[in-house]
């Protein structure tokens, strides 16, 4: 099986942010992956209502939510895709993705839980009708690849 980015070790700029572990004045931070420990420079945004994000600043220039771990060195989504590395779901042909999305969309419409940690009062999942419409186009595709493949078969005989 070809290598995916999702494969990759990550660290993700928000979850340290989250944590405590960076700060909106952090310039310079330290990341590590496993024995090997790296000092990843840091980008900010300031919006106008005062709050922030921050970046990674890959050694190509980018900035990048993620930095991934890649042949022992850090690189960005745009480095890694530049490289031929792909994420797992466009490894996979269309109808095959459809299929394998389907179930996944189908659990998290039925489940009784909230999608988001503080919900909205009065919701359990958000963005619902796009979902729905999600599930019906990937039904909707696997179904044709079914159908292609079944009249394939019937001509061959």
């Amino acid at each position: 099986m070809k290598t995916a980015i999702d494969d990759l070790p990550s660290v993700s700029v928000s979850r340290l942010r989250a944590w405590g572990e960076i700060t909106a004045e952090t310039k310079v931070t330290s990341v590590a992956f496993g024995e090997v420990i790296f000092n990843v420079a840091l980008s900010l945004v300031r919006f106008p209502n005062g709050g922030s994000w921050s970046f990674f600043l890959c050694p190509c220039g980018r900035r990048a939510r993620i930095i991934r771990l890649f042949e022992g060195g850090l690189a960005c989504r745009q480095c890694l895709g530049d490289r031929g590395l792909r994420p797992r779901v466009q490894l996979i042909a269309t109808h095959k993705r459809a299929a394998y999305i389907a179930p996944r969309l189908i659990a998290r419409l039925n489940s009784p839980s909230p999608a988001r940690l503080n919900p909205r009062p009065g919701r359990t999942l958000d963005r619902r009708a796009k979902l729905e419409l999600t599930l019906k186009r990937s039904l909707i595709v696997a179904r044709r690849a079914k159908i292609a493949q079944f009249e394939k078969d019937v001509g061959e005989t």
